[in-house]
C-alpha cells in the first residue's frame, strides 16, 4: 500500500527566523542613528533619558519601513503554507479528499470512540473506463470522472466520506456499517447514484460500478489493511462477474493467482502453451448438417494444467497481452478453416481490448490475405463489453470489417447488461443468444415468452439466431418447435475438439453417426416448463 507522505515548507523558509533577523537589524540600526544624534546634539542634552528617548524616536521611525516586508512575507508564507497542505489533502481533478486525506480519515475514525460502531470502507472501480479513455480521448474521461465524483458527493453527504484513490477509482468511507446488510444498503445507494448514463459533449456513455468492501474491525483494524481488503472484494467482484462483493480471507489466495497468471502470460504465446479447439454449430432444421465452427482459445501450463478462459483472458486483457494473442487465434481459425469444406465457416471472439487498442480492420485484412480464406467465412463475435463503450465509436470498425464481408456476429446475448437496444444501433449477422437464457425459458413461461420476442424481432431484422447450451434434446425440442433458432450449438451435438478431428464430424454420414451417439448418451436431466 502506499505510504506517501503530505509535502512540507522547507525549514529556511520559516517566518519567525526571517522577523528575528529584521528586528535585530532594526535595534542595531537605530542604536547606530541614536549614537550620532548624540554626538551632533548630545552635548546641548547630555543626559541619560535624553539617549533613551532619542533611540526610541529613531527606532519608531525605522522599524515600520523594515518590519512590515517582514509581516508581508510572513503572511504570504501562511498563505501558501495553508494553500500546500489544502492541495495536498485534495484531488486536484476532482476536489475531492485524495490518498492523505482518505488514509487519515480512516485512521481517525478507528482511533476514535465511533469505531466500536464499526467502519465500512468501500473501494469503487468504473468499468471498462480505459476504453472510454482509448476511444474518445483523455479529455472527456477527465469529464467523465468529475461528473461521477458530483454524483457521489451529492448522494452521500452527510452519510459518508468520498474520496478519489487514483485514476478511475473512488472510496467511500461509512462511518457506522457494524454489519454487512448496513455496508451493503450503502452499496445500493452508491450504485444508484453513479451507475447510469452519462451526457457529455454531445455523447451518451453508460457508467456501471463494481465495488469491493470491507468491515472493520472485522477484516482488518489499519488504514492500509482495510483499503487491501475492499480491493481484493473489488477484484473478485469483477472476476465473477458481479456487482459488489464483501471481503473474506479466501480472496487473497485468489490475488496471488491472478499476479501469477499475469507474469506468466507473456511468455505463454512463445512457449506455445495456447491451442484452439473448435466446437461445431449445426443447422436447427437439419441437426446433421454443421453450418459453422467455433474457435475456443484454451491455455495448458508446463505441468499440464489447463487454465480457463474465464480466469486467463481477465488477466490478458488487463496486461494488453490479448491483442498478440487474439492475432494469433485469428491467424490459426483462418489457417484451418481455409482447409474445409467451401461451406464451412469460422467464428473467432474479439476481445473489446481488440478494438479500442489495436487496428482490428487492419489485422483481420492482413490474416486473410496470408491465409487465403474468403471473408464471407469468417465471423467476429463481439460481446456486450465493447458496445457499453460508445458505439458511435465501434461503428466506423464495424462497418468496414462488413465491408470487406466479415460477418458479425452478438455473442453471450441476454447474460449481462445487453438489450434490444444494440439490435436497432448495430448492424450484426447473428445474435447468440447465452445458455443461462435458454435454461430460464425451459423452465420460466414469461422467461420463454422474453426469449420467443427477441427471437420474432431478430428474424424480423434478418439476424440469424443461434442459441448456445443445447445439451438436452427436450431443450432442442423447445427451441426448434417454437422457431426459436436458426442455428444450434452445445454438447448435445459436439464437444469442442482438436483440428485433426474435426473432419469425421465434417463428413455429413459420419456427422450422423455422432450426432445419434450423443442424443442417446444425453441424460433427461431437466423437466418441461
Amino acid at each position: 500500500m502506499d505510504t506517501r507522505e503530505s509535502p512540507r515548507l522547507p525549514a529556511n523558509s520559516s517566518p519567525l527566523r526571517l522577523t528575528v533577523m529584521r528586528t535585530v537589524a532594526v535595534m542595531i540600526l537605530a542604536a547606530v542613528i541614536a549614537a550620532v544624534l548624540h554626538v551632533q546634539i548630545g552635548q546641548y542634552h547630555n543626559t541619560l533619558w535624553y539617549d533613551v528617548a532619542v533611540a526610541l524616536g529613531a527606532a519608531a521611525i525605522i522599524a515600520p519601513i523594515f518590519l512590515y516586508p517582514t509581516y508581508m512575507t510572513a503572511h504570504r508564507l501562511r498563505q501558501a503554507n495553508a494553500t500546500i497542505l489544502r492541495q495536498a489533502r485534495r484531488d486536484n481533478l476532482t476536489g475531492l479528499p485524495n490518498y492523505f486525506a482518505l488514509s487519515q480519515e480512516i485512521r481517525d475514525r478507528l482511533a476514535s470512540d465511533r469505531s466500536e460502531h464499526g467502519l465500512a470502507v468501500h473501494f469503487l472501480d468504473l468499468d471498462h473506463f480505459k476504453h472510454v479513455n482509448d476511444s474518445l480521448g483523455h479529455d472527456f474521461g477527465n469529464d467523465l470522472l468529475v461528473n461521477v465524483a458530483q454524483c457521489l458527493n451529492a448522494a452521500l453527504s452527510g452519510r459518508a466520506f468520498v474520496a478519489r484513490f487514483a485514476g478511475d477509482e473512488f472510496v467511500v468511507v461509512q462511518p457506522v456499517a457494524g454489519s454487512v446488510a448496513e455496508a451493503k444498503d450503502l452499496v445500493a445507494v452508491i450504485r444508484q447514484a453513479a451507475a447510469r448514463d452519462y451526457h457529455l459533449h454531445g455523447r451518451q456513455v453508460h457508467v456501471d460500478l463494481t465495488i469491493g468492501t470491507a468491515i472493520a474491525p472485522f477484516h482488518a483494524g489499519t488504514p492500509d489493511g482495510l483499503l487491501k481488503a475492499a480491493e481484493l472484494a473489488l477484484y473478485h467482484a469483477k472476476k465473477c462477474g458481479l456487482t459488489a462483493a464483501v471481503y473474506t480471507p479466501e480472496l487473497s489466495r485468489d490475488v496471488e493467482r491472478m499476479r501469477e497468471l499475469e507474469a506468466a502470460l507473456p511468455a505463454a504465446l512463445d512457449l506455445a502453451q495456447f491451442f484452439v479447439l473448435y466446437q461445431p454449430i449445426v443447422d436447427a432444421r437439419q441437426t446433421a448438417r454443421i453450418t459453422s465452427v467455433e474457435a475456443l482459445l484454451r491455455w495448458r501450463m508446463p505441468d499440464g494444467t489447463l487454465i480457463s478462459p474465464a480466469e486467463f483472458v481477465p488477466a490478458a486483457e488487463r496486461t494488453g497481452t490479448i491483442i498478440a494473442i487474439g492475432e494469433w487465434v485469428l491467424a490459426e481459425a483462418c489457417r484451418q478453416c481455409a482447409g474445409w469444406p467451401r461451406g464451412i465457416t469460422v467464428s473467432v471472439n474479439v476481445s473489446p481490448v481488440q478494438f479500442f487498442r489495436s487496428d482490428i480492420v487492419a489485422t483481420v485484412r492482413r490474416v486473410l490475405g496470408e491465409t487465403g480464406l474468403p471473408a464471407r467465412r469468417l465471423t467476429l463475435e463481439i460481446t456486450e463489453t465493447a458496445l457499453i463503450s460508445d458505439t458511435r465509436l465501434l461503428e466506423p470498425i464495424l462497418g468496414d470489417l462488413r465491408a470487406m464481408g466479415v460477418r458479425l456476429a452478438l455473442d453471450d446475448f441476454g447474460a449481462g447488461f445487453c438489450g434490444l437496444n444494440y439490435l436497432r444501433l448495430v448492424d450484426i449477422d447473428k445474435l447468440k443468444v447465452d445458455k443461462t437464457i435458454v435454461d430460464q425459458a425451459f423452465y420460466d413461461r414469461k422467461s420463454f415468452s422474453v426469449l420467443k420476442g427477441v427471437a420474432e424481432i431478430a428474424r424480423g431484422n434478418h439476424i440469424c439466431i443461434v442459441t448456445e447450451g443445447i445439451d438436452d434434446p427436450r431443450k432442442e425440442q423447445l427451441v426448434c418447435e417454437n422457431r426459436i433458432a436458426d442455428e444450434l450449438q452445445g454438447y448435445l451435438y459436439h464437444h469442442p475438439m482438436h483440428a485433426e478431428d474435426l473432419p469425421r464430424v465434417l463428413n455429413p454420414l459420419r456427422a450422423a453417426d455422432e450426432r445419434r451417439r450423443r442424443r442417446a448418451a444425453a441424460a433427461p436431466g431437466l423437466a418441461l416448463h
